[in-house]
């Protein structure tokens, strides 16, 4: 595989809370990891991907958790990619069921009723209505929801509650949650699976997105999430998605969804 894309990724990409939703067509990308769940679908053909250093080919659906490194190599082909904060609800449920694995998949016949209804809103474009739509059918499809999501502490629970509305030091937290700064970061690591300077620079990017999706031009977008600069930004967007930002906005559109993860998300 390259080792930079060879196209633009073209679509639409929707940014809730807790989740985003990217329809329309994937370039290749570079080597990279992120905080996310991520779960792509095929719409029309086998996507290839090379996950942990092993190629997969996927006609159905993959999900990889979250910081394995991943690439894929799409032929421009159209795509539906889920990616799910590690916290929510279904992303908690799949983590129970990875079994010490580094991707699980999903057969194209469990998604041959949903999957002509991504296509054409890939195809066609669509509303943030019917992506949440499409975005919780995709869920209930590949995660019947059985059962409760695993128990997340309730004081983990506010921590990133807070930390979502204003982004703020482990010190500041743990005071907030009645907790030294050092067990806290540890029930963080263990309830969310990262460590909290890494859920951190999550959320950094998920706000620079944002302020993209609101017309802010690259720099302004950085500043405005907490980074240093707009380098400082794209080389940390680009070491988790494998593209640059400008390569995502170049010829995609950021729409910013009314909508939370209804689904076991905060």
């Amino acid at each position: 595989m390259g080792s930079s894309p060879k196209a633009n990724w073209t679509g639409q990409v929707f940014l809730g809370e807790g989740w985003a939703l990217s329809l329309g067509f994937a370039a290749d990308t570079a080597p990279h990891a992120h905080h996310a769940v991520q779960i792509a679908v095929a719409l029309a053909g086998p996507v290839g991907l090379r996950v942990a250093g092993v190629e997969v080919s996927v006609t159905g659906a993959i999900a990889i958790p979250p910081d394995v490194v991943h690439q894929m190599e799409t032929s421009g082909g159209p795509l539906a990619i889920l990616y799910l904060d590690p916290e929510s609800g279904p992303a908690r449920q799949l983590a129970g069921t990875w079994e010490g694995q580094l991707h699980r998949c999903w057969p194209a016949d469990l998604l041959k009723d949903l999957t002509p209804l991504l296509f054409k809103a890939a195809m066609a474009g669509t509303d943030e209505h019917l992506a949440k739509g499409l975005m919780e059918a995709t869920l209930r499809v590949l995660i019947p929801i059985a059962s409760p999501p695993p128990f997340l502490d309730p004081r983990v629970r506010k921590a990133l509650v807070l930390m979502k509305r204003d982004p703020r030091s482990l010190e500041a937290l743990a005071k907030a949650v009645q907790l030294s700064p050092s067990r806290l970061g540890h029930l963080f690591s263990e309830n969310v699976g990262l460590p909290f300077r890494s859920y951190g620079l999550w959320l950094r990017l998920q706000g620079a997105l944002r302020h993209l999706s609101e017309g802010m031009n690259l720099t302004t977008a950085a500043h405005h999430a907490g980074f240093s600069d707009s380098a400082h930004f794209s080389r940390s967007f680009k070491r988790m998605f494998g593209i640059s930002p400008i390569e995502l906005i170049r010829s995609s559109r950021l729409i910013q969804s009314q909508f939370s993860d209804s689904q076991g998300g905060l």
